[in-house]
This record gives C-alpha cells, structure tokens and sequence, in this order.
C-alpha cells in the first residue's frame, strides 16, 4: 500500500493536513498547548456522549495536524491519540483503529497508554475473531515486556494455536499466561478443553477444577473481567462431561449442579444431568430433571432431545402407555415445526422474514435461554434455531455496508463539489478538467475499444441471427462478412489490451512524479473524488456479496434446524413402535403368568380380599362415619 493512503485505498488524513501546510493553509505556529488541550476535551465530550463518528473527526484533525507534532510527546497529544483509537474501535471501524494503537506501541513500554494500547489490540483480535492479524503487530514488540503485555499475546497466541488443531502448542503458549492477567482462567479453560481433546483427562479436570475452585472473592477475581464467570460455568460443564465420559456418573450429576440457577448454561446442564442418570439407570430421576426442563426452558435449542429421552425414560421403565404419549407428543410438537422449516427452505421470502427475527431476537437477547413457547410457529421455531455467529457478524457489516450505499451518492457528489471548488487556478486539477491528465488518453482509448468490441460482438451476434432466419442457402453469403466481424472483434481487443498497458505506465508514472515532487491540495481532492465516483458501485457490490453470504449461512442454519427436527420426529416414531412392542410382549407375559396359575404383585391384594368373602356372602364396604370419640375408646 502506497504512503499516505488507507487500507481501502483513499488518502489518508496526515497527507491531506501536510499538503494544507505546503499550501499556506494551516501552519504550524498555529499549535499551541492550550488549543490541543481545549479542542481535545471538546473531542472528549462528544467521545463521552457516544457521537463517535464527530469524535473521530475531531480527534484526527489533533492527531493528524502539523500543528501538534511539536507537542506529540505531551500528556494531552497521547491522550488525543488512544482516544482516537477508542472512537474508532467503538464505531467498529477496527481497520482504522489498528494503526492508532500499533502507533502507540510504537512510543515504548514506558508510553502512557502503551499497556492500553495492547488491551485495546486483544479486544479487537476477540471481537472480529482475527487474533493472526493482531498478532501480526503484537508479535513485532520486542525487549522487556511488562508481564500483562506477555500474558495478552500468549492468550490470543493459545486460541490461534487452537483454532489451527494445533493442540500441543496450544496447551504450551496457554501455560504461560499468568494469574494475574485477565485471560488467566480463559486460558484455563483451554487448556483443559485441549488436554481433554487430546484424551488427557486426568490433566483437563485440574485445569477445570482450578477455575471453579477459585472463590468468587479471592485476590486474583480481580484481574478477571466479566467474562470470568461465563469460563466458570463451562469448566462446571466440562467437568460433568468428562466424568460422565468416564461413566462417573454421580460426579457428573454432583458438578452439573454446581450450575447457578441464573447461568445461561443451566438448560444444558438438566439435560445432560438427566442423560447421566439415565445412564446410571435412575429413571426416576432423569424425568423428574427433564420435567423440570421443559417447565423452566420451553424453547431451548435442547428441548426436542429432551423430550426424546423424557419417552424413553418411561420406556425403559416399563411405563409403556406414558411412554406412548411421550413419543406421541413430541411427533405433535415438532412435526409442525420441522413443517415450517420445510417451507421456509423451499420459500427465500419466509426464510429471510424468519432471519430477520432472529437477529431481532438476538439483539434482545429472547433466543433459546428466554424466549417464550408463544405465538406462531415460526416464533416457536426461533427458541430451537442454532445460527452462525458469523451471521450475526455479518449484519452488522450489512447495516454499515446500507448506510454507506446510502450516503455513497451524496458523498460522491460532495467530493466532485469539493474537487471542483479546489481546482479553480490550480495545476493538479486543471489538468484533469481539461483533458491534460496524463492518463486521460489511455482512458479514451480503452472507452473507444470497449465500444468498438461490444459493436463487433452485437454485429456476429446479428449475422448468426440471419443466418438462422434465411437458411443454409445464405450461409455462404454471409461467411464473409462473419469473418469481417471477426476480425473487427480481434483488433477491438487488442487495441483495448494495449490501452491498458498505456494506462498502467501512465499511473505508475503519475504516482512517481507525485511521489517526487509531493501532490497538492487540490490533486488529492481529485484523485479521491474520482474514487469517490465509483464508490457507490463498489459499495453495492460489497452490500450484495455480505448479503450472499449471510444468507447461506442463515440458510445453513434453517437447513440444520430441519435436518435435526425431522430426526426427533423419526426417531420418536420409531420410539412409539417400541413401545407399542413392549406393551403387547407385556399382555403376553400376564396371559403366561395367569395361565400358569402366578398372579402379578398388584392383583395379590384384591384376591387376598376376595378370598375371604364366603360364596353365600356379599362384601359390603362400611360408608359410615367413624365418631372421634368413638374411635378413641375403642383404642
């Protein structure tokens, strides 16, 4: 990338204010120490009103000016700077605002904002799950590190290793990482989950344990943030996993309750709770926690194998009429469900509707853990939907791609207004309006070709028509002026070819001359007013190709949402013919029994009562009233 431009090509603001300077319009005297502190609490209070956008503006023309290079060292030109940084981060301009904090790190371990700086860099590399990029800088940083500094890019090192399946290296670079740094128990739990991976299950529960060991008021708490309690609760999930792995079946039950009632997690935890008491035979159990399940969380995503395992709970307990309706019912809820899903694979118009209230959802925070068994069938089917998060992600890059094909016309024209407005007089744009831009030829040249091609391509195209129209009797007639067409074809393209070679030497030696002799004001202007120009195309370009991919992947999440469904509902059918089996090779075992001359248990008494009535005598059960005192004397 050429000096002085941005990551999508424009010129940059430090070369806008340099070329103001050579032009007289801003000058370096102009700085002073109370003006950078005035305008950055100026800056800071619309930073502390969230108006990030005016912020960033305003923070970039401190940062970025002449006129406050002599102060860069100054307290207040630092703090201009990390907040620049902020403002963009916090307007998820994260291309931005790498650059700003990479320009910080610059400074030393001993800057200011040094420390923060690479905090910021970390949060970026999480939020946009891009920890290789970020790395990239933090990688370059050399000499004695402050140990928080280490601890930062060993973490985002361990989750890049493991993301990669490199699980070795991972469980390495994660062992360094100290308690006193924030990932400390995120880094924790990665150990554990890549030891357990790696079937080290013995090493992966004291990495668990360590994290849910740890009291909530305990010194190192502190240096945790808010995600600590989230890692909690997973290393409480993992430890049941890995004893119900190893068929500890009562650990499992003992560390899934170890789940507070307000944990996101707590529908996994009942469920698997109640897989691992099936497993240990304590059907009783099992369905008195999934019961508890389908009350508290009627449309968690874990719902339809819940129910599922509810009817073979009863199932295995000889239960078979309960367990019939178990199975009946789940075919009755989410055959209708799985039903819609269908549809809406079949119908884009009903499956983008059905996104749109996902991401509604999600930004409500209604799905899976408290969305409501209510409404419409496509409501109820958002409580079971499980969607990329790269989906959501990629709306967000939606709605900032819409504004910007909102705006991308109107900025367009302010760039052409503003180009037009700066090039009256000067050199750098009176070239380009009248036709001395040295590129221009070429241009006009590569226009003249493209439409001489498209003539060349509509003639053949009308030829083969006629020839079709007339028959095989005029298909020698026309043969010459096919080839005519053809070779008109041939030159269009090669004198389009040759244009473009032309264009490229001339840009190459547009950007050598303006390299040397240091671009203008005004050609800046034109030279982003021309990109400006084409903005709104690629603009578009960019929206539709976000939009593509959201939608595979929401389509990818429906499409597995019916895959699941359709399942559930087939292996509940194959459920309810077990049952049916069971309870007719049940009838069949009483009829053996009978026949031999045993009773079943539940028949003993009411023979044992029978028996003892005389044949000449009628049992007559007493329907009186039992007087207290009366039963009391007798006692």
């Amino acid at each position: 990338m050429p000096p002085g431009t941005e990551a999508d090509g424009s010129t940059d603001v430090a070369t806008y204010l340099q070329a103001m300077e050579r032009e007289g319009l801003l000058s370096r005297e102009s700085g002073t120490p109370a003006r950078l502190r005035a305008a950055l609490a100026v800056a800071e209070k619309e930073l502390a009103a969230e108006r990030y956008t005016k912020a960033a503006a305003m923070l970039y023309s401190l940062v970025e000016s002449p006129a406050y290079t002599d102060f860069s060292d100054s307290e207040e030109y630092q703090n201009a700077e990390y907040d620049l940084g902020v403002a963009l981060t916090r307007n998820h301009a994260y291309a931005a605002a790498i650059p700003i904090f990479v320009r910080i790190l610059g400074r030393g371990t001993e800057a200011l904002y040094f420390r923060s700086a690479v905090r910021r860099l970390s949060d970026i590399a999480l939020e946009t799950r891009d920890e290789k990029l970020v790395l990239g800088h933090l990688d370059k940083l050399t000499g004695d590190l402050p140990e928080e500094v280490v601890a930062e890019r060993n973490y985002l090192r361990g989750r890049s290793a493991t993301d990669d399946g490199d699980l070795e290296a991972a469980e390495t670079v994660l062992s360094q990482v100290g308690k006193r740094s924030r990932f400390y128990a995120a880094s924790l739990y990665l150990r554990g989950v890549a030891q357990a991976r790696r079937g080290q299950f013995k090493a992966a529960s004291k990495a668990f344990c360590e994290i849910v060991d740890t009291p909530d008021k305990n010194t190192f708490t502190f240096y945790v943030d808010d995600r600590y309690f989230k890692v909690k609760d997973l290393a409480r999930l993992a430890l049941g996993r890995l004893a119900h792995e190893e068929s500890r079946y009562d650990d499992a039950y003992y560390h899934y309750f170890q789940i507070p009632d307000d944990s996101q997690r707590l529908p996994e935890a009942l469920f698997e709770a109640a897989w691992s008491m099936y497993a240990r035979g304590e059907d009783e159990t099992a369905r008195d926690l999934l019961d508890e399940l389908v009350k508290q969380f009627p449309s968690s995503p874990i719902l339809p194998d819940a129910s599922l395992l509810r009817a073979h709970a009863d199932l295995r307990s000889c239960a078979f009429d309960d367990a019939q309706k178990g199975f009946d019912g789940v075919v009755a809820t989410f055959e209708p469900l799985r039903d819609q899903a269908d549809e809406m694979l079949r119908d884009p118009r009903r499956a983008r509707a059905f996104l749109d209230k996902v991401l509604e959802r999600e930004a409500t925070g209604e799905i899976g853990f408290t969305a409501k068994a209510k409404g419409t069938l496509e409501d109820r089917l958002l409580g079971f939907v499980r969607i990329d998060p790269r989906f959501t992600r990629l709306h967000e890059v939606i709605r900032g791609l819409t504004q910007e094909v909102a705006d991308a016309d109107r900025v367009a024209a302010e760039w052409q207004d503003l180009s037009a407005r700066l090039g009256a007089g000067r050199d750098g744009v009176a070239r380009l309006k009248t036709g001395e831009d040295p590129t221009a030829p070429a241009r006009a040249v590569m226009e003249e070709a493209a439409a001489l091609e498209k003539m060349a391509s509509d003639l053949k195209k009308n030829i083969e028509k006629a020839s079709r129209e007339k028959g095989i009797g005029a298909m020698a007639d026309l043969e010459s002026e096919r080839v005519k067409a053809d070779e008109m074809l041939a030159r269009a393209r090669d004198l389009r070819d040759g244009a473009k070679l032309a264009l490229e030497a001339a840009e190459k030696e547009a950007e050598t001359s303006a390299a040397a002799e240091g671009p203008g004001l005004a050609k800046l202007a034109a030279i982003d007013a021309e990109r400006a120009r084409t903005a709104p195309a690629r603009a578009r370009a960019a929206l539709e190709k976000a939009t593509v991919a959201a939608a595979r992947l929401g389509m990818q999440g429906i499409r597995k949402l019916d895959d699941d469904l359709t399942r559930t509902v087939e292996l509940a059918r194959l459920g309810k013919i077990d049952a049916v089996i069971g309870q007719k090779r049940k009838l069949e075992i009483e009829i053996e029994d009978l026949t031999a001359g045993r009773f079943p248990p539940e028949m003993l008494g009411r023979l044992y009562a029978s028996g003892a009535v005389g044949d000449d005598e009628i049992y007559w059960p007493f329907d009186g009233t039992f007087w207290r005192d009366e039963y009391e004397g007798f006692r």
